[in-house]
This record gives structure tokens, sequence and C-alpha cells, in this order.
């Protein structure tokens, strides 16, 4: 991202950070401490108005409410160090990996909304990644994901589980359903699935990348970037598409990637059906030059008009599109409870998980 591109960005968020509240006594806190004045505007939480270029780190390309929760997450890290006297450590990109690791053992522990209650799970581990997020776009060499950070990640996950029996996961209750064959078949029938239409290839793809390459969730498909699959030869010098996350793990020594399932050509049920050639279209023959780009992001949105060949696919992330691909594939096929299909309904295929320098 340039300079220019993070002014704009950056812009999005300048009328909020404008009406920043001033006035600390809000919260009981004394200026004679010689804290930093914050506001309470942001989701109930200080938003800290310091003069650095921290801020500019939680600026993403993914979409506006990405900033938000970074820049959130920013906030949270922030609070805590004040209330724990630890004034030195607020830049986190400036600590170390080790002794970060060591104040994050504390912080999923100790860490409090300013009323003084338990964060819920799925905000703690929101504030997790964003705060990864922003190690990752100052370029600090490492995630707090990794297992140098073993230690203080079975802290977050103890939490998770208090929290769990507390009634705090903050997951949404329901019931997942998963699709028949039949239900499959009658998809692939009516053209909800193959290549007719780019909103049925984009469906094929998220239904293959559900299927073979482990992502279960909204956040796996909307974070994956164009680099993250790449197109590898197995010993044989058969060829596959492998989803690697190379573009999130590009801090890590090479020997330590793995691939995360693989998908190959499956021409049993005819090539209109085949996993590797749709997933093929869809990153070489339909996408824009310009998303081809390793950082670029893997899921966009389908064209509603299209005019013969060619790119099928604007340059943008379509994260409310993809939320609804399965519940609308559900719809079409007039099944019940459409809401409670997900990215797991599709037929489980098995997984491998092996080291990536076991491939060409």
């Amino acid at each position: 991202m340039t300079a220019t591109d993070a002014e704009v960005a950056w812009g999005h968020y300048g009328m909020l950070l404008l009406q920043i509240d001033l006035e600390m006594a809000k919260r009981g806190l004394q200026l004679a401490v010689g804290l930093p004045s914050y506001s309470t505007k942001l989701s109930k939480f200080p938003v800290y108005n310091f003069d650095d270029d921290v801020k500019y780190l939680c600026i993403s390309a993914v979409s506006p409410n990405t900033t938000k929760a970074t820049l959130y997450a920013l906030n949270v890290w922030r609070y805590w160090c004040m209330t724990k006297g630890l004034r030195d450590y607020m830049d986190i990109t400036k600590i170390p990996a080790v002794k970060l690791n060591e104040l994050l053992e504390d912080f999923y522990i100790t860490v409090k909304k300013t009323d003084g209650s338990d964060f819920l799970a799925t905000s703690l581990h929101a504030t997790q990644r964003g705060l990864d997020r922003i190690l990752r776009n100052a370029g600090a060499g490492f995630s707090i994901t990794s297992s140098t950070f073993s230690s203080s990640t079975r802290k977050l996950k103890e939490k998770f589980k208090v929290l769990s029996k507390a009634g705090m996961s903050g997951a949404r209750s329901r019931n997942i359903v998963y699709f028949s064959l039949s239900d499959e078949e009658e998809m692939w029938r009516m053209g909800c699935l193959g290549d007719d239409s780019p909103i049925a290839l984009l469906s094929t793809v998220v239904k293959y990348n559900s299927q073979y390459l482990n992502m279960r969730t909204l956040q796996e498909h909307v974070v994956l970037m164009f680099g993250d699959i790449e197109l590898l030869k197995d010993s044989q010098n058969g060829p596959f598409f492998a989803r690697t996350d190379s573009m999130k793990q590009e801090s890590r020594v090479n020997a330590n990637r793995a691939c995360h399932g693989q998908i190959y050509h499956k021409h049993s049920k005819g090539h209109k059906l085949c996993p590797y050639c749709l997933l093929y279209k869809y990153m070489f023959i339909h996408r824009p030059p310009t998303q081809m780009e390793a950082k670029s992001p893997f899921c966009l949105m389908a064209r509603k008009e299209v005019s013969g060949m060619g790119n099928i696919y604007e340059e943008q992330r379509m994260v409310r599109s993809l939320r609804g691909v399965v519940p609308k594939l559900a719809k079409k096929v007039k099944l019940q409870h459409c809401e409670n299909f997900t990215f797991v309904s599709f037929t489980q295929a098995s997984r491998k998980f092996v080291p990536l320098n076991s491939y060409q």
C-alpha cells in the first residue's frame, strides 16, 4: 500500500477520529497521571489519541470493517497496558517476540472491558487476529499465532474454555445441517454449480475449497489470498492445487509450511464437474489480470452482466456475497432452514496435511 493509498483509506475514518472525546474525566481517570486522552465512542471502548503511526498499520485493503476491527484491537491492547502500568509496551510493533509472548500470557487472561466485565470469546479471538494483523502490516517477521507463541496461545484457549462454560462463547447457536448427494446433484442439474455463469462458478469454487482445502468458516474464505492457493506437482509429476497459506506465513521457514488439502483432476463424472478444471478456470481464465498478484483477494465479486468470455469478476472482495453463497444454494433446491447450511454442509472429502517440501 502506497502512502497515497494509506491516506485515502484513512480518510474514511478521519471524521470518526476527529469526533473523539478528549474529556478523560468521563471514565474517572485523572489527567495528573499523564495518560493520553481517549473516547468511548467506538463500541464503548477507549480510542487513544496517540500521535504516532501505528494507527496506519490498522488500515486494511480488505474492507472498512476490517480496519475498524483492527483499530479496536489496538485500543484494547493499549488500554490493557495503561491499566497494568506497562506504558513502555503500548507500541506492540516494537516488542521482541519472546517478551510479547510473555505479555500475551497475562493479557489473554486478565484483559477486561472498561466496566470490568469479560469479553466474549469471539471478541477476544478477534482482538488476537487484529493484533496479529498489525504486526504483519508492520513487517514484524513473526505471528502471534505461530509456535513461538505456544504458551500464550494455551492461555488463550484456557480463557476460551472458561468463557464457554460461562455461556460467553459469543458464537451463534444453530444446528448445522448437511446436503445430501441428491441435493448436490440437483444443484448441478439446475446450473447452480458449474461454469455456466459467474455466480455458479464462484459457488462451485467455494464448495470445493470447503470440501478439499479445509476451509470451514466465512473468515477463512474472506482472508484467502490468490497466492495462498498454489499449483504444484506431486512425485509422479501430476499437477494439483493446494492451499499453502503462503501469503499468511511468508515470514516462516518454508520447511514448516504445509498443504492444507489438495485438488486433483477428477474426470470420472466428466470434466464439467472436475474440481481442478473449474478452479483453474476461476483462477487463470476468468480473472482480471490485475487480480492475479499473490496478495490479491482470492474471492471476487461476480459481474452481474457478462457479454461473451473474458473477465467475469469485479476487482473487489465480496464478503456479503460469500456469506450468502451456501444458504442461497440451499434455497435454490428448495430446502428448509436455509440459514442453517454453511461451508461444512457439503459432502466432506478426506483431507491430507503434508509438508510442502514433499512437492515440487
